[in-house]
């Protein structure tokens, strides 16, 4: 026989893994059934775009212009935040060749590399050269990279450029251009020990520190300053990004900002799934493989924090240090705060 306490305990784990596995079949249920109602962003019209999915819900564009900040044209013309990222390498491209066709044409402007040499004839480098690539050194520059990547094609016609605005300073790093040419806009400056790998965009005085790892499809506004790892994104004018962290297929707004070791994560935890955001009821599939975070006009990420593929934060959103972001939208002008419980004990000897 049972005593009357062992059977109680057993009473109790009965009810308790009962109500367990009733829990888990009704969030089953629902998943199947937000899976079954995901609207996918491309299906809509233009003008059924909701406002959060919109680039202006984020960014003061208006703003932007005025300022001179040159892709925001590019994203008020974007029909939601999902394209914006798709279409980022053709306006990248775009961008590049505007910049080279604005380039002098006359050759004692230019430094060509030749394949496997070492030079000091590309305005101070002395670095490692690899490759052929010209290289447009701006008046009042200084260019003592550490290493240069260019093209292994002989075929003049494929020498990519780096291009360096007036006044540039360019203390060391590392410019692979092999597959895609590098701007540095007037009064930038690169630390040794960045690398940037193009093609990629940077504003008029962006600051790059040691540790920068720029590789591929980046645009940094005017004023930036980056110190962490970015790929496929957009940071408007005066973003600061100035410790190690990550930044991935993600939209950031003007004077936005990155504490130490924030991250966005930019790729869903199991392979079927698609970054997603539920706004008044409906699920909406943002239609990337690869969606990090959009972060708005003067937001803010805690140190250590990290978001979920598919954060949305708008403008003047910040958040506590060590906070972890679910998809979804946040903001504008809200206070996320995730606070530890600290135990305070006297101290032992």
């Amino acid at each position: 026989m049972l005593s009357t306490h062992t059977t109680l305990i057993v009473i109790t784990f009965t009810a308790t893994a009962v109500l367990y596995r009733l829990r888990r079949l009704k969030l089953l249920q629902s998943t199947t059934a937000t899976k079954a109602s995901k609207t996918p962003l491309r299906s809509l019209a233009q003008e059924a775009v909701p406002l959060r999915l919109r680039t202006e819900f984020y960014f003061d564009l208006d703003s932007a212009i005025d300022r001179g900040c040159e892709h925001a044209r590019y994203l008020r013309e974007a029909r939601d935040i999902g394209a914006a990222l798709d279409g980022l390498h053709e306006h990248v491209l775009e961008t590049l060749r505007a910049h080279a066709s604005a380039m002098p044409t006359d050759k004692t402007k230019s430094k060509q590399v030749l394949v496997n040499s070492r030079s000091t004839d590309t305005g101070g480098c002395v670095g490692l050269i690899i490759g052929r690539l010209d290289v447009y050194v701006g008046k009042g520059a200084v260019f003592m990279p550490e290493r240069l990547i260019g093209s292994a094609s002989d075929d003049p016609a494929r020498v990519p450029l780096l291009m360096m605005g007036d006044g540039a300073c360019v203390q060391g790093g590392t410019f692979d251009v092999s597959a895609g040419d590098i701007w540095l806009g007037a009064g930038a400056s690169v630390e040794p020990g960045a690398l940037i790998r193009g093609p990629c965009i940077l504003g008029a005085e962006c600051s790059l520190r040691r540790g920068a790892y720029i590789r591929g499809d980046v645009l940094l506004g005017n004023g930036s300053i980056v110190g962490c790892e970015m790929k496929h994104a957009i940071a408007l004018d005066g973003a600061e990004l100035p410790h190690h962290g990550y930044v991935g297929d993600s939209l950031l707004g003007y004077r936005a900002h990155f504490g130490c070791g924030a991250v966005t994560a930019n790729f869903p935890l199991f392979p079927t799934s698609l970054p997603s955001v539920d706004i008044e009821g409906v699920r909406y599939d943002l239609g990337r493989r690869k969606f990090g975070a959009v972060v708005g006009d003067r937001s803010q990420l805690g140190c250590q924090s990290v978001t979920e593929p598919g954060c949305l934060l708008g403008p003047d959103t910040h958040t506590y240090p060590h906070s972890r972001l679910p998809r979804g939208i946040y903001g504008p002008g809200e206070l996320l705060k995730n606070r530890p419980c600290i135990e305070v004990a006297p101290l032992v000897s």
